[in-house]
This record gives C-alpha cells, sequence and structure tokens, in this order.
C-alpha cells in the first residue's frame, strides 16, 4: 500500500550532509501494526535488519 506524502526541502551548508531519519510502516490486511523510525529496537523486534551496506530489508513480519 503507497503512503501519500509530501517532501520538504531545505537549503544545506555547503559541505554538509543533510541527515535523514528513515522510518518503516507495516500494514497487514489493512491494519497498522507498525510505524517508527527504522533504526529503534521495535522495529528490529518487527523483523528489519540491516546488511553489511547499511541497507534495511525486511525478509519477513513478526506480530506480537
Amino acid at each position: 500500500m503507497r503512503h501519500k506524502g509530501s517532501v520538504v526541502s531545505r537549503m544545506v551548508p555547503a559541505g554538509k550532509v543533510p541527515h535523514h531519519d528513515h522510518f518503516v510502516r507495516i500494514e497487514v490486511g489493512g491494519r497498522q501494526v507498525h510505524f517508527e523510525k527504522v533504526k529503534y529496537e521495535s522495529s528490529r523486534a518487527c523483523g528489519i535488519e540491516r546488511d553489511a551496506g547499511y541497507i534495511y530489508f525486511m525478509d519477513r513480519i513478526i506480530v506480537a
């Protein structure tokens, strides 16, 4: 299911890298079971993993 949202752009001083917080939303059967920052323990508890290249992925959904 796609989420409609907006993107906010801002100027970043030269030489500075902008910081992004990545979120994960998990919906099962139309019911949202998780929405949180991907780096939090609660996301890992749902099955979010990070590989050696710092790419987050999910092989299975774990719902408590």
